[in-house]
């Protein structure tokens, strides 16, 4: 049964990727798997790799293994078996239906397609249209900085001519959620229109249930529900009768496997599907969209809260009902790629640039560059708090950005840093921090730790190090500590080490790992003396 609290340490122990430095920001380009379903999977091929349908006992057991997984697929929509199929991509999935929609699309028809999407649920219906001479009629907004699917335009969009109206749950740009139940009931005021839902952004946040929402096709992909690498489709019965077949003659047509499926679902991913759907059930869908509520309001209320360097693009709240936490943003005078390269020189941060295949969307009405587009930072609810609070929006500042490039720097740069331990008291996790230095003539320990930053990896700290003024040259490294052995291994020097102020001496280094960090700092960096204080 689901705990009634939100536990994140429960939930990240799931995925063994989090065990890693990385911290993933790019969850809408695809999410962490579960360790179950890897487990799934790898059982599956050692076990079960068989053809389907035959009668000995391992081919009985891995077609029962596929059919629970299309099984799972069906009840995790709320569809029923017959009306769902699985395929390599929601891509895929679409230019499937559209090949099957020909006989709908007739000569003269129209297909009302959203500029909001993803390029998957728009190429295909163009295709389509050009195909069977039918008109495409383009759903967009006025609005550039927050762009909404208004079913009011809509209204005016639809005829008797409609055959096909696509539009996205959720932009994988804005993060916005769009009204489908609304949009569902204006399409089909038009008894020849259909509605077909991309919900690939929208599906890893919260649950789907085809049926509420009155579609008559919908799709998604499970490598962005924490799954692999295969999507699925809904086709409403009532949907199905409009579809002419793309399988062999002599398969029956009562089914969408067998008039779209083409055979393409990959037998050991969707027998892993059930081990996703279990997880789902226990981890209560209105604790995830508090949780990621939260999240996304540390980087959108920092955001809003410098209007003159930030534009952020998609509803400017971190309201649950209103978004879901992809967040999508530009920097006054820099390049959404700069503004990237510059957060992964000083961070392990993994967000993105760019126009995430929304292309229309960028250049046609956010009026952006389609290339470098937005900077997106999208979270899912594995993620920790800790690693999107404050110093996250530090590292988008502008200002950091422009320090990289000042040439005015003093000659004789002292950066200080305080190495904390993951049993500090303090309760923050272990890594280099930010300090201030100590007063002048004073105790070398008595440093001024910033407790509001985040820790700095020691690759991270050699990038940002290799970002000043390189005419200097390292003249001495000082490390405080009164005891060598507290020296995490990816700082551990190869050149000279002091013990203390007082006391220096040569050490061999004891470190497993390459003494990258201070033979980077000899031979690129440009500081003239490095402090790292130790407690």
């Amino acid at each position: 049964m689901a705990s009634s609290i939100f536990d994140i340490h429960a939930v990240r122990a799931h995925f063994p990727a989090l065990q890693h430095e990385q911290v993933y920001f790019d969850n809408a380009g695809g999410s962490q798997i579960l360790k179950s379903v890897v487990d799934q999977i790898s059982n599956y091929l050692l076990s079960n790799n068989v053809q389907l349908g035959a009668s000995y006992t391992i081919a009985r057991e891995s077609t029962r293994l596929f059919d629970e997984g299309c099984k799972a697929v069906a009840k995790y929509m709320n569809a029923s078996p017959e009306e769902v199929v699985l395929g390599p991509s929601t891509t895929q999935l679409f230019r499937n239906l559209s090949q099957s929609l020909y006989d709908h699309v007739t000569p003269g028809t129209e297909i009302i397609v959203s500029k909001l999407d993803h390029e998957a649920n728009i190429a295909a219906w163009i295709q389509l249209a050009k195909d069977r001479q039918a008109k495409v009629i383009w759903w967009d907004s006025p609005s550039k900085q927050n762009p909404q699917l208004d079913p009011g335009i809509l209204k005016g969009l639809l005829n008797d001519k409609t055959r096909l109206v696509t539009c996205t749950h959720t932009s994988n740009i804005l993060g916005t959620i769009n009204d489908i139940r609304s949009i569902s009931a204006t399409v089909h005021t038009f008894p020849d229109a259909l509605l077909c839902v991309d919900a690939v952004a929208y599906a890893p946040h919260r649950a789907v249930d085809v049926k509420d929402l009155g579609v008559d096709f919908y799709s998604f992909s499970w490598y962005k529900v924490y799954g692999p690498h295969i999507a699925s489709l809904y086709a409403s019965q009532e949907a199905q009768k409009k579809l002419r077949t793309l399988g062999h003659f002599f398969k029956s047509t009562d089914c969408l496997e067998n008039l779209l499926g083409l055979a393409a679902a990959n037998y050991e991913l969707t027998a892993s599907i059930p081990s996703v759907c279990s997880y789902l059930h226990s981890v209560p869908w209105p604790q995830i969209a508090e949780h990621e509520e939260k999240l996304q309001g540390i980087l959108i209320n920092y955001l809003n809260s410098k209007p003159d360097t930030y534009t952020i693009y998609g509803e400017p709240v971190a309201d649950r009902e209103k978004r879901v936490p992809v967040i999508s943003f530009t920097v006054k005078g820099k390049k959404s790629k700069d503004v990237v390269d510059a957060i992964e020189s000083r961070s392990n941060f993994a967000c993105r640039w760019g126009s995430f295949y929304s292309n229309r969307l960028c250049e046609e009405i956010m009026g952006l560059d389609a290339v470098d587009g937005v900077v997106r930072v999208s979270l899912c609810h594995y993620n920790s708090g800790k690693w999107c609070s404050d110093p996250m929006a530090d590292r988008l500042k502008a200002n950091r950005l422009q320090w990289r490039r000042s040439a005015g720097m003093s000659r004789c740069s002292t950066r200080w840093y305080h190495l904390r331990s993951s049993n500090s008291s303090s309760g923050n996790v272990s890594g280099l921090y930010p300090a201030s230095p100590p007063s002048p003539g004073g105790d070398p320990h008595n440093f001024c730790p910033n407790s509001r930053a985040s820790p700095l990896r020691a690759d991270c700290l050699i990038k940002e190090l290799q970002c000043m003024p390189c005419k200097l040259t390292i003249q001495r490294i000082i490390i405080c500590c009164s005891n060598a052995e507290t020296l995490p291994e990816t700082i551990t020097p190869s050149l000279v080490l002091h013990r203390s102020p007082r006391q220096a001496r040569s050490q061999k280094p004891t470190s497993r790992h390459p003494q990258r960090l201070f033979i980077l700092l000899a031979s690129r960096c440009s500081i003239a003396t490095l402090f790292i204080v130790i407690s």
